[in-house]
């Protein structure tokens, strides 16, 4: 029910290549950042494949989740651009999501105290990297008489195990290739 921030949706899609690919990188390749936006990266993933995007396309149809021709051959630009020998990989598969954009450039935190409400929107790109910052200062502010919620003492460490090659792939399992 709140006018003043408008939502402009961003479509971003994404290549991810093979697993094969993944000995071609072991960090997370960015290009310089430019006055249009961070630009399209490379990473490896947990499960062992290198991503390539986002794209950053405004679009006006929040239902529109469609990989395009466009944004495919961006992808693909930037991955020769930044790490050449990935693209005589296999692609394993395109995707892309929305993300709520606003129509002003800059993060948008609303607290409405007398609502109980903070409204956190249009974070961009740099929202990942900002994410601890921004819920540092949302909790502080919602702990501002919001909230009666006192901060626990002490945080337990969560550990992840490995996901990726948890046993032989299907193409490379001798029973499978011989069932097929």
């Amino acid at each position: 029910g709140n006018t003043e921030i408008k939502i402009k949706p961003r479509r971003g899609e994404f290549i991810v290549f093979d697993k094969s690919a993944r000995g071609l990188l072991d960090v997370i390749l960015k290009p310089v950042a430019n006055p249009l936006g961070r630009g399209i990266l490379l990473t490896p993933t947990v499960f062992g494949n290198i991503l390539v995007g986002p794209t950053a396309e405004p679009i006006d149809d929040p239902d529109d989740w469609r990989c395009t021709p466009e944004g495919l051959a961006a992808l693909q630009a930037a991955a020769r651009r930044l790490l050449p020998g990935l693209l005589a990989h296999e692609v394993t598969t395109t995707y892309s999501g929305l993300r709520p954009g606003s129509d002003r450039p800059e993060y948008r935190i609303v607290v409405r105290g007398e609502r109980r409400w903070i409204t956190v929107a249009g974070i961009r790109s740099t929202g990942l990297s900002a994410a601890l910052g921004i819920a540092e200062y949302v909790v502080a502010q919602a702990m501002d008489g919001l909230v009666a919620a006192p901060r626990k003492a002490e945080i337990v460490a969560i550990t992840v195990p490995p996901l990726w090659e948890r046993g032989p792939r299907p193409a490379l399992d001798p029973a499978c290739i011989s069932r097929d």
